[in-house]
């Protein structure tokens, strides 16, 4: 069981690492150069904010189980589902996710977005 949730615990600060360039790195350099209005930002970008709030709870979460693991009655069931409330943003993000990536398909060539990820790369 530990191994399950040490690489549980292993995935989730990878993809915390990725909501946080995203949300923390890009997103503000594309509304610093004005690359999109805050409608396109709001379409391209959604709820990634909810996400990276509901990420770095099951993360903490996660955290604080393994810290104080015992192999006999220890298990992370209950810290997953503890954390489902905040985890439907994902859907939400998912049900959007085809029309935002179209639409940062066709905003591509925009200069400013291009420097804005050019720097942020």
């Amino acid at each position: 069981r530990r191994l399950v949730a040490q690489e549980l615990l292993e995935s989730e600060r990878r993809y915390a690492s990725v909501l946080d360039a995203l949300v923390d790195g890009l997103l503000p350099a594309v509304r610093a150069v004005g690359a999109l209005s805050q409608e396109e930002s709001a379409r391209a970008f959604g709820n990634l904010c909810d996400i990276q709030t509901a990420s770095r709870a099951l993360l903490g979460a996660l955290e604080a189980c393994l810290g104080a693991w015992d192999p006999c009655h220890t298990c992370v069931g209950p810290v997953v589902l503890a954390c489902c409330p905040t985890l439907g943003a994902h859907a939400l993000y998912a049900h959007n996710y085809p029309k935002a990536a179209a639409a940062l398909q066709g905003w591509r060539d925009r200069p400013r977005l291009r420097r804005a990820l050019a720097a942020w790369e």
